[in-house]
């Protein structure tokens, strides 16, 4: 062992991540679904991924493409993993791929037990941190074999998507002159996490103190460790969540809807996953906004929520 210490940083395999650029993170996905040892391997996925006529389904798309067989395992009223499901479905499946979505930004609450009940089973775990990377960022969730991000839905790019990796992956043609193109060193990071985490609490705070609480679910109460991504609601059902949808946009107010239309392949069995998409509304908390902003937004909600009776 050599015992000098040297002056200064020598070793650029010391403490290093190595990203891998691409215009979406569905094409990283993809490169990661193509390499080798994924041949012949089955992906257990949540039952809840969207579909939409303009995109299609950043998930579900490069699973077809690489000709990847799937099964779905169960989530809750809220959002989170059926854990006694899952865990079946892993014994059946060792060593194959179990992928987790971290919708909104959250991470299941369970997250610690799935992963050690996975390794456990061998499992290779790839990690959806699309909605997630500031909250990547701040936690010290490490224990992916593989990981994809998306830089256009959390800040200003109109594309881009990168990978992680524990075992190596080779770079994509372009991948040194995709990441000159996304500068993201530029910006603020703890910034960005005070003015989200400071947004969601604005929402809330409203919410809690209104007279429409009982009328609305508020899908994630508590933030823990979370970034949000989004503020996810749930209304009383399809109809009420359209008209919120479409009043709150008319005004100005972006609010989206994910995912609103499930995939094909989940079928009629996952009731409480197509009741959630059916009711999901997402409310804006990025750092482009203001708390004046927000507070009008949540008056125009109320608004349009009393109306409904």
């Amino acid at each position: 062992m050599d015992m000098n210490i040297t002056k200064r940083s020598c070793k650029k395999d010391q403490c290093y991540w190595d990203w891998r650029f691409f215009l979406s993170a569905r094409e990283g996905f993809g490169k990661i679904l193509s390499l080798s040892s994924m041949k012949g391997k089955t992906i257990l996925m949540p039952a809840y991924i969207g579909y939409s006529t303009r995109e299609g389904s950043g998930v579900m798309d490069p699973v077809k493409t690489a000709d990847v067989p799937f099964e779905f395992y169960h989530l809750d009223a809220g959002l989170r993993i059926d854990t006694v499901h899952l865990k079946q479905l892993i014994v059946r499946h060792a060593g194959q791929i179990l992928l987790l979505i971290h919708y909104f930004g959250f991470v299941d609450p369970q997250y610690t037990e799935i992963m050690a009940f996975a390794r456990q089973n061998g499992m290779v775990i790839i990690e959806d941190f699309a909605h997630a990377l500031f909250t990547f960022l701040k936690s010290d969730i490490r224990e992916f074999d593989f990981a994809f991000f998306s830089i256009h839905k959390m800040l200003p790019f109109e594309n881009g998507g990168m990978i992680l990796s524990r075992k190596g992956i080779d770079a994509p043609s372009g991948s040194e002159d995709l990441k000159r193109e996304f500068p993201l060193f530029d910006f603020d990071y703890e910034a960005i996490i005070r003015k989200r985490v400071m947004n969601y609490d604005t929402i809330k705070n409203f919410l809690d103190a209104s007279d429409i609480k009982d009328r609305i679910m508020i899908l994630r109460p508590e933030l823990g460790q979370t970034v949000p991504q989004t503020f996810p609601i749930l209304t009383a059902d399809r109809i009420v969540r359209d008209r919120l949808y479409f009043g709150l946009n008319e005004q100005g107010f972006g609010a989206v809807s994910l995912y609103h239309t499930l995939i094909a392949e989940i079928g009629m069995e996952f009731k409480t996953e197509r009741s959630i998409s059916d009711r999901i509304l997402n409310l804006p908390v990025h750092q482009d906004c203001s708390e004046e902003q927000l507070i009008l937004m949540m008056q125009v909600l109320r608004k349009l929520i009393k109306e409904q009776v």
